[in-house]
Protein backbone atom coordinates (compact mmCIF):
# COMPACT_ATOMS: atom_id res chain seq x y z
CA UNK A 1 0.00 0.00 0.00
CA UNK A 2 2.75 2.48 0.95
CA UNK A 3 4.65 1.82 -2.30
CA UNK A 4 1.57 2.58 -4.41
CA UNK A 5 0.80 5.67 -2.35
CA UNK A 6 4.41 6.89 -2.56
CA UNK A 7 4.42 6.41 -6.34
CA UNK A 8 1.09 8.21 -6.77
CA UNK A 9 2.32 11.14 -4.70
CA UNK A 10 5.64 11.26 -6.58
CA UNK A 11 3.78 11.33 -9.92
CA UNK A 12 1.41 14.06 -8.68
CA UNK A 13 4.35 16.06 -7.37
CA UNK A 14 6.22 15.77 -10.68
CA UNK A 15 3.12 16.86 -12.63
CA UNK A 16 2.61 19.86 -10.35
CA UNK A 17 6.25 20.88 -10.73
CA UNK A 18 6.11 20.59 -14.51
CA UNK A 19 2.86 22.58 -14.73
CA UNK A 20 4.36 25.36 -12.62
CA UNK A 21 7.56 25.46 -14.66
CA UNK A 22 5.71 25.49 -17.99
CA UNK A 23 3.49 28.26 -16.64
CA UNK A 24 6.47 30.27 -15.37
CA UNK A 25 8.78 29.72 -18.34
CA UNK A 26 6.19 29.48 -21.09
CA UNK A 27 8.23 26.70 -22.70
CA UNK A 28 7.57 23.00 -22.13
CA UNK A 29 10.94 21.99 -23.61
CA UNK A 30 12.83 24.22 -21.17
CA UNK A 31 10.68 22.95 -18.29
CA UNK A 32 11.53 19.35 -19.23
CA UNK A 33 15.25 20.14 -19.34
CA UNK A 34 15.05 21.90 -15.97
CA UNK A 35 13.22 18.96 -14.41
CA UNK A 36 15.37 16.14 -15.78
CA UNK A 37 18.01 16.35 -13.04
CA UNK A 38 15.33 16.90 -10.40
CA UNK A 39 13.58 13.68 -11.52
CA UNK A 40 16.81 11.74 -11.19
CA UNK A 41 17.48 13.05 -7.68
CA UNK A 42 13.89 12.40 -6.59
CA UNK A 43 13.97 8.87 -8.03
CA UNK A 44 17.24 8.15 -6.25
CA UNK A 45 15.85 9.55 -3.00
CA UNK A 46 12.69 7.43 -3.15
CA UNK A 47 14.80 4.34 -4.00
CA UNK A 48 17.06 4.92 -0.98
CA UNK A 49 14.07 5.52 1.30
CA UNK A 50 12.50 2.26 0.08
CA UNK A 51 15.74 0.37 0.75
CA UNK A 52 15.71 1.48 4.38
CA UNK A 53 11.92 1.04 4.62
CA UNK A 54 11.36 4.74 5.31
CA UNK A 55 9.27 5.90 2.32
CA UNK A 56 7.01 7.43 4.97
CA UNK A 57 9.59 10.25 5.15
CA UNK A 58 8.84 11.13 1.52
CA UNK A 59 5.10 11.12 2.27
CA UNK A 60 5.65 13.34 5.31
CA UNK A 61 7.85 15.81 3.42
CA UNK A 62 5.32 16.02 0.61
CA UNK A 63 2.37 16.52 2.95
CA UNK A 64 4.14 19.45 4.67
CA UNK A 65 3.86 21.43 1.47
CA UNK A 66 0.36 22.91 1.57
CA UNK A 67 0.13 23.54 -2.15
CA UNK A 68 2.98 22.20 -4.28
CA UNK A 69 1.44 23.52 -7.48
CA UNK A 70 1.81 27.10 -6.28
CA UNK A 71 5.40 26.80 -5.03
CA UNK A 72 7.77 29.40 -6.42
CA UNK A 73 10.04 27.30 -8.62
CA UNK A 74 11.61 29.81 -10.95
CA UNK A 75 13.31 33.04 -9.97
CA UNK A 76 11.59 35.88 -11.79
CA UNK A 77 14.77 37.95 -12.00
CA UNK A 78 16.75 35.13 -13.59
CA UNK A 79 17.48 35.23 -17.31
CA UNK A 80 17.48 31.80 -18.94
CA UNK A 81 19.89 31.52 -21.86
CA UNK A 82 19.29 28.52 -24.11
CA UNK A 83 22.39 27.61 -26.07
CA UNK A 84 23.42 24.64 -28.21
CA UNK A 85 26.91 24.69 -26.65
CA UNK A 86 28.56 25.50 -23.33
CA UNK A 87 29.38 29.19 -23.03
CA UNK A 88 32.77 30.29 -21.75
CA UNK A 89 33.07 32.46 -18.66
CA UNK A 90 34.01 35.40 -20.91
CA UNK A 91 30.94 34.86 -23.11
CA UNK A 92 28.66 34.65 -20.06
CA UNK A 93 30.24 37.77 -18.57
CA UNK A 94 29.81 39.76 -21.81
CA UNK A 95 26.25 38.53 -22.23
CA UNK A 96 25.41 39.56 -18.65
CA UNK A 97 26.85 43.01 -19.29
CA UNK A 98 24.95 43.53 -22.56
CA UNK A 99 21.67 42.19 -21.11
CA UNK A 100 22.08 44.29 -17.99
CA UNK A 101 22.57 47.40 -20.07
CA UNK A 102 19.60 46.58 -22.33
CA UNK A 103 17.26 45.74 -19.41
CA UNK A 104 18.55 48.34 -16.99
CA UNK A 105 19.05 45.79 -14.20
CA UNK A 106 21.80 43.61 -12.78
CA UNK A 107 21.04 40.32 -14.53
CA UNK A 108 21.45 36.87 -13.01
CA UNK A 109 21.70 34.20 -15.70
CA UNK A 110 21.31 30.47 -16.03
CA UNK A 111 22.68 28.89 -19.20
CA UNK A 112 20.69 25.83 -20.30
CA UNK A 113 22.10 23.53 -22.98
CA UNK A 114 19.55 22.94 -25.72
CA UNK A 115 20.76 20.83 -28.63
CA UNK A 116 17.61 21.59 -30.65
CA UNK A 117 19.02 25.09 -31.23
CA UNK A 118 21.24 24.78 -34.29
CA UNK A 119 23.00 28.12 -33.82
CA UNK A 120 22.64 31.26 -31.79
CA UNK A 121 20.84 31.80 -28.47
CA UNK A 122 17.35 32.11 -27.07
CA UNK A 123 17.10 34.32 -23.98
CA UNK A 124 14.06 34.33 -21.69
CA UNK A 125 13.67 36.94 -19.00
CA UNK A 126 10.37 37.37 -17.16
CA UNK A 127 7.76 37.68 -19.92
CA UNK A 128 10.31 38.73 -22.57
CA UNK A 129 12.02 36.54 -25.14
CA UNK A 130 15.08 37.59 -27.12
CA UNK A 131 15.42 35.26 -30.08
CA UNK A 132 18.95 35.23 -31.48
CA UNK A 133 18.71 31.78 -33.08
CA UNK A 134 20.09 31.37 -36.58
CA UNK A 135 16.88 29.60 -37.64
CA UNK A 136 14.75 32.61 -36.65
CA UNK A 137 17.06 35.03 -38.41
CA UNK A 138 16.88 32.95 -41.61
CA UNK A 139 13.06 32.78 -41.41
CA UNK A 140 12.84 36.58 -41.07
CA UNK A 141 15.23 37.02 -43.96
CA UNK A 142 13.14 34.68 -46.14
CA UNK A 143 9.92 36.47 -45.17
CA UNK A 144 11.42 39.83 -46.11
CA UNK A 145 12.77 38.39 -49.35
CA UNK A 146 9.37 36.91 -50.26
CA UNK A 147 7.61 40.25 -49.55
CA UNK A 148 9.78 42.00 -52.15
Amino acid sequence: MKNVQTRQIAVSFAKALKEELVSSLGDERLADKSLSSFYKVTTDLVRVLKEVHREDLFLEAFSRSEDTASMKLVEEDLAYVLSPIELTEIQVSLLKKVLGKKLGVDVKMKVVLDESIKGGLLIKYKDMEIDLRAESKLKKLLQNFNKN
